[in-house]
């Protein structure tokens, strides 16, 4: 299970890294979206203010009739002076609800002599219901169907409503006034339009392309009183999509470095791991090393309501018979010890190699002093193995001490030096000489760690003295 949970965690890592990256594009994209949009309405806001001030002011002649006429009382004068200015196209005044003058006279125009407020433009009703200028249109009037747009002024006396001033502007000419190109220059496409009073319909006045997408513009609105839209946005849109996708390869690369980076430190992990199961397990038999054994006696040791005993085992001849057999005898006999240190014991247990021929055997159970000696003798009966080598039989032989958790001792390297300790009283007291026998074996093969104990034998103790005298002058040499 723990291998297939690592099997995710470098793709999931990397799939975290991805979208963390692509979280922060989002987030940096949004930020360019929000400056864009902002400039766009800061410069939307200074077009349509100037616009306005084109179509109410600059254009508004309605209103510079009306003060002509009020100043000067010559209402054919004030007409021919304002049809002389930039897109006007006719004049006409109404008195009470009738058209009673139209400028320029015998114009195709004067064909609204005489007509009722009720036959003309809705705009001529608006003026005088809202008492102020109405500015409509492009409309489109007259035989060849021009677009005009109307400025109307109602005029009162007395707050009495006495009738109304048109005049009639080219349209074209006006809007060509606002200047659109403006936008375009900036980078943007736009679209003018306005909800037409009566059916609510859209009507497009001035767009910059014919086929676009205004879906996400910036918007401006403002009244004549008609509802006027300004919509505007860049032509590339709100974001740089070059950018967009450089950002992305740079967010592709990272995940891919993150991702090798990543495979690089499994892999020193890994090897680390490696090297640490190398240095807490025996390589031959597969059970623990010493370093690993303790390792693991430490957990077992934070749990003092659950005992266990060790149990110290040595193999007589078991050098002899490794050393002296095939690899086929050396496999057989590999398999025997695991078969019988692992197969034994039924209970939670660990097996650790501590020399050649030396291996600990932790159980964790509750038993008695008897109980444990009844386990190593079955135990050590288990382990006998026969060999032939040259024609001779040769048995593995088994000798064992044990100690208790957490009778003898709360710590494991104590509870492994008691063991020791144990066993080499128990071959002194047993037979003195064997003991001294497999002590020089061990000095010939280079161990430095031996020591001899004190023999109750006078003379075999005396050997052991003159035997480490002699080790120690060696040494010095």
């Amino acid at each position: 299970m723990k291998k297939k949970i690592c099997t995710w965690c470098k793709p999931a890592a990397a799939l975290l890294m991805f979208a963390f990256l692509l979280l922060l594009i989002a987030a940096f994209l949004l930020q360019q979206v929000k400056t864009a949009k902002n400039s766009a309405q800061a410069f939307l806001m200074s077009f349509q203010e100037a616009m306005v001030m084109q179509l109410s002011s600059v254009y508004n002649y309605a209103d510079d009739l009306a003060l002509i006429v009020k100043t000067d009382g010559n209402i054919d004068k004030a007409a021919a002076q304002i049809l002389t200015r930039p897109a006007s196209v006719y004049i006409s005044m109404l008195q009470d609800n009738t058209v009673t003058k139209i400028y320029p006279q015998n114009s195709e125009w004067t064909a609204e002599m005489g007509h009722n407020i009720a036959a003309l433009d809705y705009a001529y009703t608006l003026a005088r219901a809202r008492g102020e200028v109405v500015i409509e249109g492009p409309i489109t009037l007259g035989k060849d169907k021009q677009s005009l747009f109307l400025t109307i002024v109602p005029l009162f006396a007395n707050s009495v409503y006495q009738g109304e001033a048109m005049v009639a502007l080219d349209a074209n000419m006006v809007l060509d006034a606002c200047n659109f190109e403006q936008i375009t220059a900036h980078g943007y496409q736009y679209e003018v339009w306005r909800v037409n009073p009566l059916d609510g319909h859209k009507e497009v006045i001035r767009k910059s392309e014919e086929t676009m997408d205004l879906s996400s513009a910036v918007e401006a609105q403002f009244a004549l009183p008609t509802m006027w839209t300004i919509s505007i946005m860049p032509k590339s849109g709100w974001y740089n999509k070059g950018l967009l996708v450089a950002l992305l390869l740079v967010a592709c690369g990272i995940t891919a470095g993150f991702t090798w980076l990543l495979s690089l430190a499994a892999d020193k992990k890994e090897l680390q791991a490696t090297i640490a199961m190398t240095q807490n397990i025996d390589a031959e038999t597969g059970f623990y090393s010493r370093k690993g054994f303790l390792q693991q006696l430490a957990i077992w040791t934070h749990t003092p309501e659950k005992p266990f005993a060790l149990i110290y085992i040595v193999l007589n001849n078991y050098n002899r018979i490794a050393q002296s057999g095939t690899s086929s005898e050396q496999r057989l006999l590999l398999e025997h010890l695991k078969n019988c240190l692992n197969g034994y014991v039924k209970s939670e247990h660990l097996v650790a190699r501590v020399g050649e021929h030396n291996f600990v055997l932790a159980v964790r159970e509750t038993m008695s002093q008897i109980e444990l000696e009844n386990l190593k003798k079955g135990l050590m009966l288990e382990l006998i193995y026969k060999a032939v080598i040259h024609g001779e039989r040769v048995f593995l032989i088994a000798d064992a001490t044990s100690v208790q958790f957490p009778e003898d001792g709360t710590e494991p390297e104590t509870l492994m030096q008691t063991i020791f300790e144990r066993f080499s009283e128990k071959i002194c007291a047993e037979n003195p000489l064997r003991d001294m026998a497999q002590k020089c074996e061990q000095l010939a093969q280079g161990d430095e760690s031996v020591q001899f104990g004190e023999y109750a034998d006078a003379d075999i103790n005396h050997l052991a003295k003159a035997l480490m005298q002699y080790r120690k002058k060696m040494e010095k040499k």
